[in-house]
């Protein structure tokens, strides 16, 4: 399987309030994103594969190695796609794989 990696969509604008961030997309929508959701959003550039932004929102978070963090982060990532604030690329250069989860 190819190894995927989270990129954030374009936005019009983004705010931090606090740890949440308010983004704005295209089409005149406006999301808010909770401290979790902003940081996974804000990591995917397309630099990190899922496995390393698991490994960083463990970290910044303290999230004890007994919790399922990858089912919760993919969970958070299939909303963002949903809504047309994050895709998917492939680990392979030039090719984008909308559908493609890890």
């Amino acid at each position: 399987m190819t190894e995927a990696f989270p990129i954030r969509q374009f936005a019009e604008g983004s705010n931090r309030i606090g740890d949440e961030r308010v983004v704005s997309s295209e089409d005149g929508s406006v999301h808010y994103l909770n401290a979790t959701a902003a940081f996974i959003w804000e990591f995917a550039d397309g630099s990190q594969s899922f496995d390393k932004l698991v490994e960083l929102l463990r970290q910044h978070f303290a999230v004890p190695p007994e919790v399922d963090l990858a089912a919760e982060v993919k969970a958070c990532c299939d909303v963002l796609v949903a809504k047309g604030l994050l895709r998917w690329v492939s680990a392979q250069p030039g090719v984008i794989e909308s559908a493609k989860q890890p």
